[in-house]
C-alpha cells in the first residue's frame, strides 16, 4: 500500500528515465495499492508526526493512509515499519 503522495514522489525518477512502466507492473504483480489522501487521512498524518516528531510529512502520510485502509504498509524504512508497528499496538 502506497499512498498518492508517495506514489508520486517515488515516480519522479522512473518517469524521467522512461522506466515508470517496470515500476507500475511490479506494483500490479503484488497487489499494490496507492490510496488517496483525504482530511480524515490528513488528520492522522499531522497527529503521527506529533506522536512521533522525526516523522517526515511524506512518510506519515503513507503510513496514515495504511493505518485507515487497515492494511499493510510497502517500505523499506525499518523506523517506519516500527512505528506502524507501535501504533497497531496502541490503544
Amino acid at each position: 500500500m502506497l499512498s498518492a503522495s508517495v506514489y508520486a514522489e517515488i515516480m519522479v525518477r522512473p518517469i524521467a528515465r522512461r522506466t515508470d512502466a517496470k515500476v507500475d507492473e511490479f506494483l500490479d504483480a503484488i497487489n499494490g495499492a496507492v490510496i488517496a489522501i483525504d482530511r480524515r487521512t490528513a488528520r492522522l498524518a499531522a497527529e503521527l508526526r506529533g506522536r512521533h516528531r522525526p516523522l517526515r510529512l511524506p512518510d506519515a502520510l503513507s503510513l496514515a493512509a495504511a493505518i485507515a485502509a487497515d492494511a499493510e504498509l510497502l517500505a523499506l524504512d525499518t523506523r517506519l515499519l516500527r512505528i506502524q508497528e507501535h501504533e497497531k499496538k496502541a490503544p
